[in-house]
């Protein structure tokens, strides 16, 4: 392997003790434009700023330099991770394990290996998690971002494996550590709290957490905010939310996830079962058929369990005596799919779809009076009208 140019690497080192000395290798003449793309390409990466990272990389032609090759490995790989992109961010990942561990400094070979975690915990590899573990804890981890690095994983590594009491001891030495984290690591460590807290049920304390992430602007417009907000909300409160694919652009399969989510809470099982197709083919492992869920306990696995057990729920809803009332024949089509749209509950009663705006307001008022007659909850979302509960049978 050729020697890494000294002045390049001391460049990189500075990007974990202080940005402002970093920036200034950007003007330094030792430092020749691959090896610039590079240290450019990282300060993107800080920012979230995949587009412009990616565009510097480009600039690298092809290269005999194999430190700059596995710096461009390891810079892609942790954009496509970021965009969800698990399984194109694995072998470059690997590929800049190879290149780079035997000559980067310890808070690199830490990046390395906490990525390379945190990306098998996301496919559910216990045993390669297990030994990236080993290998972390077989460096010595002097500096505090190592050493924050190495915690967030051994928390994630206990959390996962739901050894609940040991992560909240790994925990409790991230938060001494938390005074010493920059915005960065503050970020992801709110993340890995949140996820924790969500899956001891702490779903208040998961709230607060959230709140708290809203101090850090640069996190709290992004798609991953959004998601964990629009599901939390979904989860505790019944909330819907409304999403768009544009939003999610970079995170496809948070898109998919929420479009799940939002298709089954509307009983539209065919559309929920094209978007779990697209995460089947991203994750076969993990999404399996019939909306069956194999990942760790998260966010998204407990919004599906309780669509399903709201969906069980429903069909075990009381009997009433049929009056051969418009008000009566509501409910009846309302408990045979829980949902449905004002047009085809309006074809289900007259036999023909609503025209115009006063047939729906005609419909909206056999829904009032249903409400009042039989003491239900019945909610309008999207166009459709939903049976939450009945409160009492007739």
């Amino acid at each position: 392997m050729k020697t890494v140019a000294k002045t390049f690497a001391t460049a990189l080192e500075w990007f974990y003790k202080d940005i402002r000395k970093f920036k200034r290798y950007l003007d330094d003449k030792r430092i020749n434009a691959a090896e610039k793309a590079i240290l450019q390409s990282w300060l993107h990466l800080r920012d979230n700023q995949f587009i412009e990272a990616h565009f510097e990389l480009s600039k690298i032609s092809q290269t005999s330099d194999h430190f700059v090759l596995g710096q461009k490995y390891l810079i892609e790989g942790i954009i496509f991770f970021n965009q969800g992109e698990l399984l194109q961010a694995l072998p470059l990942l690997k590929k800049a394990d190879k290149l780079l561990f035997d000559n980067s400094c310890e808070n690199q070979k830490m990046v390395i290996l906490s990525n390379l975690f945190n990306l098998h915990l996301n496919l559910n590899h216990p045993k390669e998690m297990k030994n990236l573990i080993s290998k972390m804890e077989d460096l010595d981890c002097s500096t505090v971002d190592a050493r924050i690095r190495r915690l967030r994983c051994q928390f994630n590594y206990f959390s996962f494996f739901e050894q609940f009491e040991v992560a909240r001891s790994v925990l409790q030495q991230l938060n001494s550590l938390k005074n010493s984290m920059n915005e960065n690591q503050r970020i992801f460590f709110l993340v890995d709290l949140f996820d924790f807290q969500v899956k001891e049920g702490h779903f208040k304390e998961a709230k607060n957490t959230l709140e708290e992430m809203k101090n850090y602007r640069k996190f709290h417009l992004t798609q991953n905010f959004n998601y964990m907000k629009a599901l939390i909300s979904f989860l505790t409160e019944d909330e819907k939310f409304y999403i768009y694919e544009q939003d999610f652009e970079t995170h496809q399969f948070l898109f998919y996830q929420l479009k799940v989510i939002e298709a089954l809470s509307l009983k539209d099982q065919d559309q929920a079962q094209v978007f779990w197709m697209k995460l089947a083919s991203l994750f076969p492992q993990t999404y399996s058929e019939e909306f069956c869920y194999q990942g760790d306990k998260c966010l998204f696995s407990l919004c599906l369990e309780k669509l399903k057990i709201q969906s069980a729920g429903k069909k075990n809803l009381i009997t009433f005596k049929d009056d051969g009332t418009l008000e009566c024949k509501v409910i009846q089509e309302l408990q045979k799919e829980s949902i449905l749209k004002k047009e085809d509950l309006y074809y289900l009663l007259y036999g023909e779809f609503p025209k115009d705006k006063n047939d729906l307001v005609k419909l909206a008022k056999v829904i009032s009076r249903a409400r009042e007659k039989y003491d239900l909850l019945i909610k309008t979302n999207k166009g459709c009208y939903e049976l939450v509960y009945m409160a009492k049978a007739s």
